[in-house]
């Protein structure tokens, strides 16, 4: 099964689970900055969110 499953991505692709997205966001962020609270870090993922969606809807705008 395993192979099957390795085929399939390799020529697929898999996808990113959200929850990484965040995981790697939080990790890099903590290295820059090791003093930040765990405030400072959940409100600098919201901006970085808040970034990020601007920059899809622009994508999608400019497409249309």
């Amino acid at each position: 099964m395993w192979k099957a499953e390795y085929a399939r991505r390799q020529e697929m692709g898999s996808t990113p689970k959200e929850e990484w997205a965040y995981i790697n966001f939080t990790q890099n962020f903590i290295k820059v900055n090791p003093k930040a609270s765990r405030v400072a870090i959940v409100e600098s993922w919201e901006a970085e969110r808040k970034r990020q969606i601007k920059i899809v809807n622009e994508l999608i705008r400019s497409s249309l």
